[in-house]
Formats: structure tokens, C-alpha cells, sequence
């Protein structure tokens, strides 16, 4: 009996080194396996969505002033007054100044995220001949992140933010009718504001 066990196995493993021989295939033996330890790659985020806007009349005669704000951020302009004004009837004339405040509320989540906040779109030739643009921004708690100036051009970014600058904040525009306008100059005219500004985010990234 053992003599046709041993004459079997014989066979088998003569087959087998056969098979192998001829086909080049293997067969399985032990294995183990192991799941990675957990953890997700996961990416940041880049938002900014308009809110509420505003408008006030901060000519130096105006008597019947209040606290320039935005009500719904909560972000009030400091050391600035004018009376609230609605822009579908006001009519501005040489002379007047008007405060623009338009809110934003930013969202930026990334380790190494840097995005340029721009403003674009305010041609004035297209509007005012006599009109002075200028331009400040404000944190939500009123701070000033880039005080009173010009209007920036081209590219050049309002501010450089990060992801810690998360949050709202207040765009303000000033327009200043000149005061020696003089004749009919820049009468019936209008800039749109509202349809020809737009405040973008975009990230920057510096490779040396």
C-alpha cells in the first residue's frame, strides 16, 4: 500500500513541476495582508458671496446723519455719518459725496492657501466725467484692512488673504461729485454699479 501511496505522489509532483515547466505558472502558498492605518486626504475651500449693500449720503451738509453700517453684518464704518439714502430715487449733484458699502462673507480653508481679493469692472469713463472713485475695506469687526485710497488697477489685488481671514467683510466706495462742475456737464448720466463691480478671489501660488 505504501509503495502505491509513494508511486502517486510521485506522480503528482511530477505533473505539477510539469505544468510549471511548461506554463510558467504558480500556485498559492501562505499570504497576509494589512489595510493602510486610516485618515483622509481631504481639500480646502475658496468662497466669497455678496450680502447686503448700503448707501448714505455723507456730503458735509447733510444734517440728518447716522452711523454708516452695513445692519445685516453688523459692520459699521468708523468715524463715518451720512444719511441712508435709496439709490433707484436719490439724485446726486455737484457737490455731494455718496458711501457705497457692499458686504461679503469669505471663506477660505487651506493650510497653504493665499488668494488676491480684486475689484474689477468700475470704468468711469462710461459714466461721471467729474466723479472721484475711492475705495476702503473693512473687517467684520470694523477694522480696516486697506484704508481710504484710489481705486486699484490692472491686477494689483486689493488684499492678500489667507486662511485665517475667513469671515465678513465691508467693501466701501466713495464717490465725490466735483463741486466746480459747472454748465450741464455729466447731467442724466448714471454708473451702475451694481451690475459693473465685481469682487473676485484667486488664488496665488509662488513657486521659487
Amino acid at each position: 500500500m505504501r509503495s502505491n501511496n509513494n508511486r502517486r505522489n510521485g506522480v503528482i509532483a511530477a505533473a505539477l513541476g510539469a505544468a510549471l515547466l511548461m506554463g510558467g505558472g504558480t500556485y498559492a502558498l501562505w499570504s497576509s495582508s494589512a489595510e493602510l492605518g486610516g485618515g483622509n486626504i481631504q481639500s480646502g475651500k475658496m468662497t466669497i458671496t455678496a450680502g447686503e449693500t448700503a448707501a448714505f449720503d455723507i456730503s458735509p451738509d447733510r444734517l440728518d446723519t447716522t452711523a454708516v453700517s452695513v445692519a445685516a453684518e453688523g459692520v459699521a464704518v468708523p468715524g463715518t455719518t451720512g444719511a441712508p439714502i435709496d439709490l433707484e430715487t436719490w439724485r446726486m449733484v455737484p457737490g455731494d459725496t455718496v458711501a457705497l458699502l457692499f458686504g461679503y462673507d469669505i471663506e477660505l480653508s487651506g493650510a497653504n492657501l493665499v488668494a488676491h481679493l480684486t475689484l474689477d469692472g468700475i470704468d468711469v469713463a462710461n459714466g461721471f466725467e467729474n466723479l472721484a472713485l475711492t475705495c476702503a475695506l473693512y473687517d467684520g469687526d470694523g477694522e480696516v484692512l486697506l484704508p481710504t485710497g484710489p481705486l486699484p488697477t490692472g491686477d494689483t489685488p486689493l488684499k492678500v488673504m489667507g486662511s485665517g481671514d475667513s469671515g465678513t467683510i465691508v467693501l466701501v466706495i466713495y464717490a465725490a461729485f466735483d463741486p466746480t462742475t459747472t454748465g450741464q456737464d455729466d447731467t442724466n448720466v448714471a454708473l451702475d454699479l451694481a451690475s459693473a463691480v465685481t469682487m473676485t478671489l484667486s488664488q496665488a501660488r509662488v513657486v521659487s
